[in-house]
């Protein structure tokens, strides 16, 4: 694409379906921080959970994700990474590829991304996500609410954490 470079297992027709969420959440990112990176960006789109986490493993016996769209750091390219999750995960791979996008963009242009509060990367990856498509802006809204609204926000800056063993909890930041 004009600022990604696309490796994956998904078919190619929903790569190019999904290739515009990449680009929307750059546009998104660039107009925010006011800066765009020097090359372009690496991602993986993963078919299916199984391949995710094979290659999340390939570095650690129990790496796994939370959120299915991060940085690899542990891989030497440190790509984007999204899971597309197969026809199950189909109504989800667009926020899965923004969010991906997203950290991607965050981590070459920022300079000590590494050092940003995890609360402030997060919130700006998710803001991207949702804001990429507009019928997902109403549906985090609502499923915020279902899962009971935030989880006192004046002190979650402080302690905020994100777990494997509470996805939950995590997904209410």
């Amino acid at each position: 694409t004009p600022h990604f470079i696309i490796t994956s297992t998904v078919k190619r027709a929903e790569i190019q379906r999904l290739t515009q969420f990449a680009e929307a959440s750059y546009k998104i990112l660039a107009k925010q921080l006011g800066t765009e990176p020097k090359q372009k960006l690496e991602m993986k789109l993963l078919n299916r959970e199984e391949e995710a986490n094979e290659y999340g493993q390939q570095f650690g016996e129990h790496l796994s994700s939370v959120y299915p769209g991060y940085v690899a750091h542990r891989d030497t390219g440190k790509p984007a990474a999204a899971l597309y999750d197969g026809e199950a995960g189909r109504g989800y791979a667009h926020l899965h590829v923004a969010h991906a996008a997203a950290h991607k963009f965050i981590d070459e242009t920022v300079p000590d991304a590494e050092k940003l509060p995890v609360w402030f990367v997060e919130g700006l990856a998710t803001y991207t996500d949702r804001y990429v498509a507009a019928d997902m802006r109403k549906w985090a809204c609502d499923n915020l609410v279902r899962r009971g609204g935030f989880d006192k926000i004046e002190n979650d800056y402080k302690k905020f954490r994100i777990s494997v063993d509470d996805v939950e909890r995590s997904q209410k930041y």
